[in-house]
């Protein structure tokens, strides 16, 4: 997801959005994911994407969130990892 989408996120996403990316991305996840990935996702995406985050995100959310919140997810990995 990162090679795909990546690129282009970080090409249109600039620093000074990072704080906002941040904040919708938790917010979209709280919203969007179910409970379980919810509670278990939410806070980690909202402070720092870490690589084992990456990993195990990526395709539960996937496959539950719109590509919308998909590049989103990305931009805040690319931001904050």
């Amino acid at each position: 997801m990162v090679t795909e989408v990546g690129a282009d996120v970080g090409a249109v996403v600039s620093p000074g959005m990072e704080t906002d990316v941040a904040t919708d991305v938790a917010t979209d996840v709280e919203a969007d994911v179910s409970t379980e990935m919810g509670t278990e996702v939410a806070p980690d995406v909202g402070a720092d994407v870490s690589t084992e985050m990456e990993t195990e995100v990526a395709p539960d959310v996937g496959a539950d969130v719109s590509t919308e919140m998909e590049a989103e997810v990305v931009a805040v990995t690319l931001l904050l990892g």
